[in-house]
């Protein structure tokens, strides 16, 4: 979560939830994250299910796929990245980014062989959990 819009959020789902935050510090988090969700994307090492983030109280289309395409690639003086979005009110960028900091987060994390059972599929083609 960003810690700064949304303190007092985190501040009450923490006490029931256990939460990340996110440091942007100074920008160098969100070019690591913009970095890495280009890269994941760019490379099809992310996939999400068709219509995913749709929301159904829209007649048209506004899922995460259109938001991931219609995000901008934004570079500071500084040479640090950004994802960011047109500001007309139409595009945003919520879901790309909580993606990307899912992402961040999950690849920060050591490999821990207890974390994930990989089995093979089932003869209907689904998964054990």
């Amino acid at each position: 979560l960003d810690e700064w819009q949304l303190l007092g959020v985190i501040q009450a789902w923490e006490r029931r939830l256990k939460i990340h935050r996110f440091e942007f510090a100074a920008g160098l988090g969100n070019h690591e994250l913009a970095m890495m969700l280009h890269h994941l994307i760019r490379q099809h090492q992310l996939a999400w299910p068709a219509g995913c983030g749709q929301r159904p109280d829209l007649p048209h289309r506004d899922d995460l796929e259109t938001e991931l395409s219609a995000l901008l690639f934004r570079q500071s003086p500084s040479g640090r990245c950004r994802i960011d979005h047109r500001n007309d009110g139409d595009f945003h960028d919520d879901r790309s980014f909580a993606l990307g900091a899912a992402c961040w987060l999950a690849l920060k994390q050591p490999a821990n062989k207890e974390w994930l059972s990989i089995t093979p599929p089932k003869s209907d083609g689904s998964f054990a959990w």
